[in-house]
């Protein structure tokens, strides 16, 4: 039997393969997790507009760090 958190957003098998999972997941991942957090809370009503507004621009400020910081790293990989 599976369990599921965020209404059914993230499935997993036990709480020792989510924890395990948790501790193993990169950024873009958890970014993802993220997401789905708020994603299920704002469906359920949970955030005003203007909460909801400023997480995921926030969210996507993380995102685009990221993307900058993957391809710093790409770049100094190819330069050295």
């Amino acid at each position: 039997m599976k369990n599921e958190i965020f209404g059914g957003l993230l499935e997993f098998e036990s709480e020792e393969k989510l924890i395990e999972f948790l501790k193993n997941m990169d950024l873009t991942v958890s970014i993802k997790v993220i997401e789905l957090a708020l994603d299920y809370s704002n469906s359920m009503g949970i955030y005003t507009l203007q909460e909801a507004y400023c997480a995921f621009i926030c969210v996507n400020q993380l995102k685009k760090l990221i993307e900058t910081k993957t391809i710093e790293t790409k770049t100094d990989e190819v330069t050295n």
